[in-house]
Formats: structure tokens, sequence, C-alpha cells
């Protein structure tokens, strides 16, 4: 779905207002292609490997990382306070 929903919001002229995002990199990847100034988000959705959000924000020049609010749960306060801290040095938004 990555290019029909990158197509219409396109077509209606607000490629700038908008943030893709996916759980999927594959997807996030495919609106890239498109369009190298898109903005793009990753919904994290395990914390299994806490650091992909970081190699797709090499990758990928992401505009935000999305956790799930249970990461403070599953992670740990310390462990998710260095991840935020890590986003914000690296330039990404945050969205919980």
């Amino acid at each position: 779905m990555a290019e029909p929903a990158y197509r219409v919001v396109s077509g209606k002229g607000r490629l700038r207002d908008t943030v893709f995002i996916s759980f999927l990199p594959e997807a996030l990847r495919r609106v890239r292609s498109l369009d190298p100034e898109a903005r793009l988000g990753f919904n994290i959705g395990s914390l299994e490997d806490p650091r992909r959000p970081w190699r797709l924000h090499k990758e990928l020049g992401l505009y935000s990382t999305n956790p799930p609010i249970e990461g403070l749960e599953i992670v740990g306060r310390e462990t998710f306070a260095e991840l935020l801290r890590e986003a914000r040095k690296a330039g990404v938004k945050i969205a919980v």
C-alpha cells in the first residue's frame, strides 16, 4: 500500500504535511524510492532489537520513530531513557 498511499497524498499536494508511518521497513523503503524528501516514521512493534530504528534511520533518514508505550516496562526505565536520548541525538522525533 506504500505506493498507492504516496500517490494519493502527492495528488492532493500534501506531501510536506504528511509522515508516512509503518511497522514494515520495506514499505518505508518503497516510499523513500518514490520521494527522497518524504518524511518517514517507523512504528516499533517489538523491542527485541532496540537498535533497529537507528539502523533504519541511517539507511532511510527517518523523521520519527514510534516506540510502544509498553517499551518502558519491557526494557526498563534506564534502557528506554537511553534509547530516547539516542533518538534525540540522531535528530529523530519520538511519538509514543
